[in-house]
């Protein structure tokens, strides 16, 4: 009688400890959190981790609103991850080196992603997630190749060695850094865009046109965050560059027939037979001229005065 009584406080007491609405298992024990101006950050996450991951939106009933810088580096078996909704901000190498993170869902609510946030993850390696564009090569020759990366409505990476860049319509943030030290002559950004985080121009040197779909008072009210003074270059506003376009594809010669094939054969033979037959002739003796010839050649090579 006495341990089923005991047993019944223990379950009351569990019970009044947990939050109303919370259960142990909704609060994953692999997440590390930090709590800043009265909201969660994600800081850390138990590396051995495997699968995919859907961060809560909340823990103890308070918002969870930012992931961490380096939060999840390196965590190498996690392979997709849904950032909830209400995080505004994602960290420096936050899923840096996620070598199997091939899926990435950023909710609306997200204003600012940091240096190289995604680098070095399987979705960043995949050159099917590029868009194309002209890039300079280590020879420093044009060539088409992979230029920008977007997750959703962000552009989060572009190649040091875009020549041109054009971002796509409706995308809605440039993270950080994502044209640090890049060779861009000129840029096209929409309209759509609303924030441009840190450094994302810093040491574009040639940078010396940008060109902006709205007018110059929408360009006011787009979040510039510090780093950018390259984008003061000469703006054409209302106007954006169209799309790069790949080369021209080589147009592809009929594959050779059976004839074809004979004819090419009989071609070849009747070559070779012809070198081998001029070989031939050119070892054959000379024939010696006649009597009658050399008399003739003599008289001919007379002079005029002794044929008299």
């Amino acid at each position: 009688m006495k341990k089923g009584i005991s047993i019944l406080l223990l379950t009351f007491l569990l019970a009044t400890l947990l939050p109303v609405g919370v259960s142990a298992a909704t609060e994953p024990e692999y997440l590390t959190y930090t709590l800043v101006d009265g909201t969660y950050t994600v800081t850390d996450c138990v590396e051995s981790y495997s699968g995919d991951l859907v961060i809560p939106a909340e823990k103890d009933g308070i918002p969870v609103t930012a992931i961490g810088r380096t939060a999840f580096y390196e965590c190498k078996q996690l392979s997709s991850v849904t950032i909830p909704d209400g995080v505004t901000a994602i960290g420096d190498n936050a899923f840096g080196g996620c070598t199997h993170l091939s899926a990435v869902t950023i909710p609306a609510s997200v204003t600012s992603i940091g240096l190289d946030a995604f680098h070095d993850t399987a979705y960043y390696n995949d050159p099917a997630n590029w868009e194309q564009g002209w890039v300079y090569d280590s020879y420093n020759e044009l060539v088409w190749g992979k230029a920008l990366l977007y997750i959703g409505d962000c552009l989060v990476a572009s190649n040091e060695g875009l020549s041109k860049a054009v971002v796509s319509e409706g995308t809605r943030l440039i993270a950080a850094d994502t044209f640090f030290n890049s060779r861009i002559t000129a840029v096209s950004i929409p309209a759509s865009v609303t924030a441009i985080g840190k450094r994302a121009f810093t040491g574009c040197a040639a940078l010396t046109d940008v060109y902006y779909g709205g007018d110059a008072a929408a360009w006011k009210k787009v979040a510039v965050d510090e780093g950018n003074e390259a984008l003061s270059a000469e703006k054409t506003y209302e106007t954006l560059m169209s799309k790069p376009q790949p080369p021209a594809e080589k147009e592809e010669q009929p594959a050779p027939t059976k004839d074809h094939k004979k004819l090419w054969l009989w071609l070849c033979i009747g070559s070779g037979l012809l070198a081998v037959i001029t070989g031939l002739l050119a070892f054959l003796p000379k024939k010696k001229p006649t009597e009658a010839k050399k008399q003739a050649e003599n008289a001919d090579e007379q002079p005029e005065s002794e044929q008299e």
